[in-house]
């Protein structure tokens, strides 16, 4: 009798476990999205440094553009700044920043909202900087 309900209780977990597996398989799993390094401090303590947040130089119009000037306040070798606009419902596409700057088309007077961040090693600054001309 008790090998039996072992047999019986083993057979539970490993239908169980490949449920689980496959369920997984089928719906997959979100890729996790790290915000920030974890660099190793000393003694085994974990030091977080973060990815800085962009900061807007200007943002001017001349006629239908609109010039947005932004800067990395703590570059390092290798960071990236993308931005994408964010008036216009669901976000546009993520494109390079190219020297500190980019510029929109199309401008009529009416509010643009762009969004901008720094990618270092593959992680991307927590909080974006988040901006909109005419403020």
């Amino acid at each position: 009798m008790t090998r039996l309900v072992l047999w019986l209780a083993g057979s539970a977990a490993v239908m169980l476990a490949a449920g689980v597996a496959v369920s997984l398989m089928v719906t997959g799993l979100p890729a996790p999205v790290q915000t920030e390094p974890v660099v190793g401090g000393g003694n085994g303590a974990a030091l977080v440094e973060p990815v800085p947040t962009p900061e807007l130089v200007s943002a001017t119009a001349v006629g239908s553009t609109v010039t947005f000037t932004v800067a990395n306040p703590d570059p390092l070798d290798g960071d990236v700044m993308l931005w994408r606009r964010i008036d216009r419902g669901p976000s546009g596409p993520l494109r390079q920043v190219d020297e500190g700057m980019f510029t929109l088309g199309g401008f009529d007077g009416s509010t643009v909202c762009v969004e901008v961040h720094v990618i270092r090693s593959d992680r991307e600054s927590a909080n974006p900087l988040e901006t909109c001309h005419p403020a």
